[in-house]
């Protein structure tokens, strides 16, 4: 379960804390066997600083606002002392309070503020923001800029490869975003070290995309733009990532939200950079929920978390599917944590790449969204994950036709296929015309009815089963 702590809330007066929504939260996770990953709300979320107090808001001549050249903006500039100061302070007395709560073991990691960047400008021209972006670069930060290349490194060569300056000479057009993200992450950090101070729980940043895939126009709304403060500037976007890595050494790992774009490139790009991958946010609908599996099965991620599921309720558009997926996945934990990493594939199929090839347990199969006989419901979507179990080769997923492939060295036969219950006990064994007398696997979407014509068949299916092959001449 992943929910806000928010300043406004535990602060309501400065040095006033109301900490019982946090024993609420902390309480209901142990009661229903839940862990909480607390969302640290502090000086900003998704680019602007809503839930921040009152007295913060109020009081701009200590806390200053961001500024373009027109205007002051919604909010607090990082390059003002003292709203670290306080933000470090009230995220220390959270981490505190769950530390003494005797609860603590219910949270994994806590994540520090939300989406920061700039969101609507790509720098910050406060009073405060100018003396640094007129300022010498600080040390490390160029050395930082430089790891693994991309578009900080090339801006720095296109300026001459200069050791020293200010922004603007040293990184010319990527200038304003590379002061952004020292500044975020100079706060943040600041922020990370108190916390972990009183709680010692891996702590992540997660990050607001940016737009740098061709999207749909419903994409591109989500996404706000290509150009640093379209996304808020300064964040932990891919080729921000070296330089936030340098400067947030409490920092345990960043985490994308990822709604669009391509999803196996930015999954590659964060596990790269953490050593692990976790998503706080994601689609919650079909194509959602093939993510989910494509993330867990091929990418290794340990949280997938598609946004909003408490505003979810029988009968809505994706409801059962996404409580089906959740199913299939618990189904599929222990299996999974149970495999070495390459023994374990997820696949996503939908109209634009319809087939998906998969060598797995030493056996070439193919996964497709069309079935050659009629018999699997239509879909634009599949999706599922298939781990090598030693002997065999456990599947989850819905909506495809998985068959052995076709190849030059022999013939690939099914010896046995056999339906598990979410519980992995054998729910039926499948045979003859249920697996199209030896051909493959028709992994059925949740039941719709069909299949009860002149020649009927049966398409309710628990969507996982055990596979065992064969080779033959």
């Amino acid at each position: 379960m992943l929910a806000p702590v928010t300043w406004d809330t535990v602060e309501p007066g400065e040095g006033d804390f109301d900490l019982s929504l946090v024993d609420t939260a902390l309480e209901a996770a142990e009661t229903e066997g839940l862990r909480w990953v607390p969302l640290w709300f502090g000086a900003w979320k998704n680019g602007a600083s809503t839930y921040v107090p009152g007295w913060v808001k109020r009081d701009a001549a200590r806390f200053a606002r961001a500024r373009t050249s027109e205007r002051a903006m919604h909010h607090i500039s990082p390059f003002g002392g003292e709203i670290t100061e306080a933000d470090a302070t009230a995220f220390a007395r959270v981490l505190a309070h769950i530390r003494d709560s005797g609860r603590a073991h219910v949270v994994p990691f806590v994540q520090v503020e939300n989406e920061p960047g700039l969101l609507g400008a790509r720098r910050d021209e406060s009073d405060a923001a100018e003396r640094h972006w007129t300022r010498g670069v600080p040390d490390g930060v160029i050395a930082a800029a430089l790891v693994g290349g991309g578009r900080l490194r090339t801006a720095w060569e296109a300026e001459g490869s200069r050791t020293e300056g200010s922004w603007r000479e040293v990184f010319g057009s990527e200038a304003d975003e590379a002061l952004m993200a020292w500044g975020y992450a100079t706060h943040i950090e600041k922020v990370a070290a108190r916390g972990r101070a009183e709680l010692d729980v891996p702590l992540y940043v997660n990050a607001w995309l940016d737009a740098v895939n061709p999207m749909t126009p419903a994409d591109q709304l989500v996404a706000g733009g290509m150009e640093p403060g379209g996304y808020p500037s300064g964040g932990p976007v891919p080729h921000l990532l070296p330089l936030w890595r340098a400067l947030t050494p409490s920092i345990d790992f960043f985490a994308p939200d990822i709604y669009f774009g391509d999803f196996d490139a930015t999954c590659q790009a964060y596990a790269a950079a953490s050593d692990r991958l976790v998503i706080p946010e994601m689609r919650r609908d079909q194509l959602g929920i093939a993510h989910m599996f494509r993330a867990i099965g091929e990418h290794g991620a340990e949280l997938v978390a598609p946004f909003g599921l408490d505003s979810l309720h029988a009968g809505a558009p994706d409801y059962d599917e996404i409580v089906d997926a959740y199913g299939l996945l618990a189904a599929m934990r222990q299996t999974i944590a149970s495999a070495r990493i390459d023994d374990v594939h997820g696949f996503l199929i939908d109209r634009a790449n319809p087939v998906s090839h998969l060598t797995i347990g030493g056996f070439d199969l193919v996964a497709s969204l069309d079935d050659p006989h009629g018999m699997l419901d239509d879909g634009d979507i599949g999706y599922g994950i298939a781990v090598d179990i030693g002997g065999s080769v456990r599947v989850a997923g819905r909506g495809f036709v998985l068959q052995p492939a076709e190849t030059t060295t022999g013939h690939i036969g099914l010896v046995s296929v056999i339906e598990r219950t979410p519980q992995l006990e054998v729910h039926r064994v499948l045979n003859g015309d249920e697996v199209g007398a030896g051909s493959g696997v028709r992994f059925h979407r949740l039941y719709s009815g069909r299949g009860q014509g002149v020649v009927p068949f049966d398409t309710r299916f628990t969507g996982i089963v055990d596979l065992e092959l064969y080779r033959f001449e």
